[in-house]
């Protein structure tokens, strides 16, 4: 087994560098009352006289049960019948949405996570088939492969012991773009069983090519605990499964409970997003007190990049221009890439809806790990809307950075409604905080204090 905090700081990386991919199983859909192939399967199983709690070849049974019955129709409806109700996506499902991933593989029925990417409103491409990996919405970021088919089209579904065996036949393109993504990303698996043969199949290939140089992947599994059936053995089987998997270079970080999952999911998240910095606030104005404030923002934006950050900000035109072009001006002497400024040329669409700019402003915010609020020299001016998104990043949890520097007005409101989490942290942090409301400090002093604050882990 791996380490839980070993794991994901490895999925973090390739989540970075865009190597990163998801496998969704059955376990991921139970908490929303989806059935998993085994209770799918306890009524077709009790009309042909079995147990369905005494069979392990569940394929077969499905297999059974067609050939009895003369048609798959009596399966066909179990799934409609089940799959086919709305739902909302699970905490874990949402993550997933905020996750940089492009492509995420499951053989899962039901639509709880391409639904979920809509309501988030993200467009995906769904592929069920192989004639579906010809074509692609070219405006959805992110695929999502439904290995098995899907309950939004019944007769491709992948069902018997004849569907298993006839795959790499009838499916052999989606089996071969399976192979090419075990090779090329990290997988992490979530809620899945790994007994589905064609899967198998995949892994043994690249096995037996790659040998020992296969790439890791991960996956979450539930340990046995002391209060189940058959402790000791169930302990053991587990822990022979997990060597097993080893085979294939995929290392388990085991859970206690099934929401340990959506704990880790979240902890990959804030891992990955405590290097973007959200930066708000209120304008200056034409006075040697707003000319200061602009050179602060330059300096800020600057920074932000020297330090190894990157740059989010909250569509607030006074505070953007000068924040970016610091920053603009740091990316071009280091010769980084200046590929995330495209997410501002969305400016002037969204500047006169309040309802909207508040819904992105939102969206940013969950996608960083700190939010620096500052101001102008008026403290009479604005702060509504600059209330309404430090609200939306304490709720989240968010490390919040007001710099006041001596001004009043909602900055040092929210200066004061952080003071109490701040004594929490260790003597620099606290002396940092000072800092910020401190309108003797110059601009670099403080942008050394909100760099102090910006390396705290929380």
């Amino acid at each position: 087994m791996i380490d839980r905090e070993q794991m994901i700081k490895k999925y973090v990386e390739v989540l970075r560098c865009g190597r990163a991919a998801l496998f969704l199983g059955a376990g991921l859909s139970k908490p929303v009352g989806f059935f998993d192939w085994k209770e799918l399967l306890r009524e077709p199983a009790k009309e042909l006289g079995l147990n369905v709690d005494k069979e392990h070849d569940l394929i077969g049974l499905a297999q059974m049960y067609v050939l009895r019955k003369g048609n798959r129709g009596g399966l066909t409806q179990e799934i409609l019948n089940h799959f086919g109700k709305d739902v909302t996506g699970t905490e874990s499902h949402r993550i997933i949405t905020r996750l940089p991933l492009s492509n995420i593989w499951t053989t899962n029925y039901d639509l709880v996570i391409e639904e979920t990417f809509r309501q988030e409103g993200i467009s995906v491409n769904v592929v069920r088939d192989d004639d579906a990996l010809a074509y692609s919405n070219v405006n959805a970021p992110v695929t999502i492969y439904k290995m098995h088919g899907d309950v939004s089209q019944l007769n491709g579904i992948v069902l018997t012991r004849d569907d298993y065996e006839f795959y790499d036949t009838r499916r052999s393109a989606m089996s071969s773009a399976f192979y090419c993504a075990l090779v090329e990303h990290t997988f992490l698996f979530l809620g899945f069983s790994f007994n589905d043969p064609n899967l198998q199949k995949v892994f043994g290939r690249i096995r037996a090519i790659f040998r020992e140089n296969s790439r890791e992947h991960f996956t979450i599994m539930r340990r046995p605990q002391p209060g189940d059936d058959d402790y000791q053995y169930e302990k053991n089987k587990f822990e022979l499964f997990v060597d097993d998997l080893k085979r294939y270079n995929i290392q388990t970080v085991a859970v206690d409970d099934y929401g340990g999952i959506a704990d880790i999911l979240g902890s990959i998240e804030k891992e990955y997003y405590k290097k973007n910095i959200y930066v708000t606030g209120l304008g200056g104005d034409n006075t040697a007190c707003g000319r200061n404030f602009y050179h602060f923002l330059r300096r800020l934006g600057k920074y932000t990049i020297v330090e190894g950050y990157n740059l989010t900000c909250g569509f607030d035109s006074i505070i953007d221009t000068h924040v970016l072009a610091g920053a603009m001006e740091q990316l071009y002497k280091s010769g980084k890439s200046i590929e995330f400024f495209a997410r501002f040329n969305l400016v002037p669409c969204i500047g006169n809806s309040p309802d909207l700019l508040l819904k992105y402003k939102e969206d940013m915010i969950k996608r960083s790990g700190c939010c620096i609020f500052t101001g102008n020299c008026n403290p009479q001016v604005g702060g509504e809307m600059l209330m309404k998104e430090y609200q939306i990043a304490s709720k989240l949890g968010k490390l919040i950075i007001p710099v006041s520097a001596g001004h009043g007005g909602v900055i040092k409101d929210i200066w004061n409604l952080e003071r109490d989490r701040y004594k929490k942290f260790n003597q620099n942090a606290q002396k940092a905080y000072q800092v910020l409301a401190d309108a003797e400090k110059n601009n670099a002093e403080i942008i050394q204090a909100v760099f102090t604050i910006t390396s705290l882990e929380i």
